[in-house]
């Protein structure tokens, strides 16, 4: 029996621990015809409910939590007012499932002073149901109420779906950043010469990491792209030489372009499916038919110049003033700017990042020296240090006997779990933080090598993906390439060679870095 007396604190309590649990628990048992789930933060302000599930029929089912764990602590009035506001706050509820830390205690031989039954959890909850029932009705509404008690939870923590939530939450494997930030130290420690975090450069090849964690850097840089389509979307007033085929297109473009910078405006989370091909599919018919566009006012701004002939001074002529060649290059000047708006939606799409965050598994290669080491140590630091759990290894931590996740078990003191439980806690870790879990395993060439891992990458890797928020990192000489990954680990990774300093921004950063604080003046000629 679990004792949610144990529950892990947190920062902001077991309290709120406990509402994470059960929202947790709540997104991975959906109800019938689950189509979106919603949590719902609030401290107080969270409509009665801590997360809704949206039904396929535009109906809701809420979750509330109440971390009392004896049956004689429950305060009734507190969840009477978290019903009243869950009614009035959710119209198309439907189910609303309370989640209570403690068992109901059941009728005894008890009595009050005036002789009647003394009251017990069980009585209790359906003399507030009844009420909470009657208020539903009075609303003309017919919701039905659910008890989630602490043997309930416990029986939803052992099903598959939620396997690792009572590991990671009464802390049979322990993620705490403290934690976290040790087995990190004791990685970087074996990596010796390998990483000198002092003398670290951000490079452009870190964006794959964004991919991975689904981070800030990430939602910024679509803000960034999806703000450039909506300062060019506007075309302006058109020209009134285009025929109707040609109103007709522009029409289907600013539909297009509408629809893009809706979707850009909507990105997903961290355990959702990338909405990736659907913007790109957007984004190449916008292309198309703005091509087609330009194609057909260049066409007719030539054949306008011919008729008018030369334009007499140097001083442009106002589009005010009727003339059909400033309106047309005027116009011409908007769908090209539109276009490559365009394109830049289609390279974001094609960045290592929006691949990374695609697939959740990034294959890191590169010759020796290159800076593998160095670009996963220094991620895995900055991950944690923005609240992302992450757990990194080297290949040396894995010999050819036994299999790599048992392996990995020992080598976190976890052996008396499961890998799937493992996975399963840091999934819960991540959810709670809003972000991805990340494993990391530099040089899988070193240790075990091809022997352990051509074997058992892809299984491993599938594993690991199988907890939708949680993403792998595994880098590779690139001359033990061929032997190591076969084609269906190739296929589900987004593969970025690491090459040192590839930009011209890199090489500079590297300079500053190094040079500038072992006092070497930097050289004023361009680097070769």
């Amino acid at each position: 029996m679990l004792d949610f007396n144990r529950i892990i604190a947190g920062v902001a309590g077991q309290r709120e621990t406990f509402e994470e649990l059960v929202c947790q628990i709540a997104r991975r048992v959906p109800p019938d015809g689950s189509a979106e789930f919603r949590r719902i933060h609030g401290a107080g302000g969270d409509g009665g409910v801590e997360a809704v599930w949206l039904l396929k029929n535009d109906e809701e089912v809420g979750y509330q939590a109440k971390y009392y764990v004896t049956s004689a602590g429950i305060d009734w009035g507190a969840i009477d007012n978290s019903v009243e506001t869950a009614l009035s706050t959710h119209p198309s509820m439907t189910i609303m499932y309370i989640a209570i830390a403690c068992s109901l205690t059941g009728p005894t031989k008890r009595r009050t002073k005036a002789g009647a039954p003394a009251s017990n959890g069980w009585s209790e909850w359906d003399k507030h149901k009844a009420r909470w029932t009657a208020e539903a009705a009075g609303l003309g509404r017919s919701v039905e109420f659910v008890p989630w008690t602490a043997p309930d939870l416990e029986e939803l923590l052992t099903r598959p779906a939620t396997m690792g939530l009572s590991d990671y939450w009464f802390g049979a494997i322990e993620l705490t950043p403290e934690r976290l930030a040790a087995e990190c130290r004791r990685t970087v420690d074996a990596l010796e010469e390998r990483y000198h975090p002092e003398d670290h450069v951000d490079v452009s090849t870190r964006a794959v990491f964004d991919g991975l964690l689904h981070n800030a850097a990430l939602g910024q840089a679509i803000g960034t792209t999806r703000a450039t389509l909506v300062d060019t979307r506007r075309l302006g007033r058109r020209p009134a030489q285009l025929g109707s085929a040609d109103g007709a297109r522009l029409d289907t473009i600013d539909a297009l372009a509408t629809k893009l910078i809706d979707s850009l405006a909507q990105p997903h989370g961290p355990r959702d499916t990338p909405a990736y091909a659907a913007w790109e599919s957007t984004a190449l018919e916008l292309r198309k038919l703005l091509f087609d566009s330009i194609q057909a006012d260049e066409e007719l701004l030539r054949k306008v110049k011919a008729k008018a002939g030369p334009s007499p001074g140097t001083k442009p002529i106002p589009i005010e003033e009727g003339n059909d060649r400033a309106a047309l290059d005027y116009h011409l000047n908007g769908l090209r700017k539109l276009q490559d708006a365009a394109s830049k939606v289609l390279q974001l799409l094609a960045s290592s990042a929006c691949r990374a965050d695609e697939t959740r598994f990034a294959l890191l290669d590169g010759r020796a020296g290159s800076g593998k080491s160095h670009l996963i140590a220094s991620e895995i630091e900055r991950a944690l240090a923005s609240g992302a759990p992450a757990l990194f290894m080297i290949g040396t931590d894995f010999a050819t006997h036994g299999t790599p996740e048992n392996q990995m078990l020992a080598h976190f003191e976890w052996g008396q779990s499961t890998f799937e439980k493992m996975l399963g806690a840091l999934s819960a870790r991540a959810e709670a933080e809003g972000t991805r879990g990340l494993i990391a395993i530099d040089a899988l060439n070193e240790g075990g090598g091809a022997a352990l891992w051509r074997s058992t990458l892809h299984g491993f890797a599938r594993r690991v993906l199988a907890f939708p928020n949680l993403a792998l990192c595994v880098s590779c000489r690139r001359e033990y390439l061929d032997h190591l990954i076969v084609p269906a680990v190739a296929q589900m990774a987004t593969t970025v060679e690491i090459t040192g300093f590839e930009t011209p921004a890199d090489v500079e950063r590297a300079a500053r870095v190094y040079m500038d604080k072992r006092g070497i003046v930097r050289p004023a000629t361009p680097w070769l």
